[in-house]
């Protein structure tokens, strides 16, 4: 905390300018919303707010920042941009975890 008594956090804004990405965007933090009120549900993000431009606007969802994407990191590891990426053993048994843990896995992917 600082002197003044504000907190320092690094957060991501998210902006949507057509109606369709709009919608997504809403979307999106309604499933935050929706996790964040059942207990087990660990590791997500904080939201800090969804925000509509009151003259029409772009809409911004802003949250915390929760690292590099896999794309990013394969674009500095490689120095270009790829269709796919390579991730460690430790890594894929986090993303692709054991069967047993499907039950309660839901992957969404925004292109």
């Amino acid at each position: 905390m600082g002197d003044d008594g504000a907190f320092a956090r690094q957060a991501v804004a998210k902006l949507a300018f057509s109606k369709e990405n709009q919608e997504c965007l809403r979307h999106e933090f309604a499933i935050y919303a929706h996790l964040s009120t059942h207990k087990g549900v660990k590791g997500l993000l904080p939201i800090y707010g969804l925000f509509q431009d009151m003259e029409g606007g772009p809409l911004m969802l802003v949250l915390g920042h929760g690292g590099s994407s896999l794309f990013s990191r394969e674009k500095e590891r490689t120095g270009k941009y790829s269709d796919q990426v390579n991730i460690s053993e430790s890594e894929r048994s986090v993303i692709f975890p054991t069967p047993k843990r499907y039950l309660n896995l839901t992957i969404l992917l925004y292109f």
